[in-house]
């Protein structure tokens, strides 16, 4: 009894950590990261098209990330903060059929925090890496 009510602890604990919200890996969470990835790839393009728009225009490199940072930082928050707000109800409240959407809701909730953390720092960034690489090689 006490080996197996060990092994039920130690997988228990293994699943936490593989898994640290709990939420089961089933079809509505892998919905949400569809969901998640059409989000955060609309707020990498916005930022990236202004950036690209005013190369065009001839900004410098730096001064044409700085703008679209300052530019477009509102609409990607605004976007990540009402999906995020919509989200919630689905899963905070308990009730019939929240524990079937649940895991979608924790999905798009938390990837949404950290990929616009990346949206806004580290796609930049690349841009930056990307334009100095493609000076070099022309």
């Amino acid at each position: 009894m006490l080996a197996a009510d060990h092994h039920r602890r130690r997988f228990r604990l293994a699943h936490y950590s593989s898994n640290p919200a709990g939420v089961a890996i089933n079809l509505m969470s892998r919905i949400g990261l569809m969901v998640l990835v059409g989000i955060v790839d609309n707020d990498a393009i916005v930022k990236v098209d202004f950036i690209l728009q005013e190369r065009k225009r001839g900004t410098p490199l730096r001064e044409a990330i700085c703008l679209a940072g300052e530019k477009r930082l509102r609409p990607i928050v605004t976007n990540t903060v009402t999906t995020i707000f919509g989200m919630q109800p689905m899963m905070i409240y308990p009730g019939t059929g929240t524990e079937f959407y649940r895991p979608l809701a924790v999905v798009v909730i938390f990837g949404l925090l950290f990929a616009t953390a990346l949206t806004l720092v580290v796609i930049p960034v690349v841009v930056w890496v990307m334009e100095k690489a493609d000076g070099e090689r022309g």
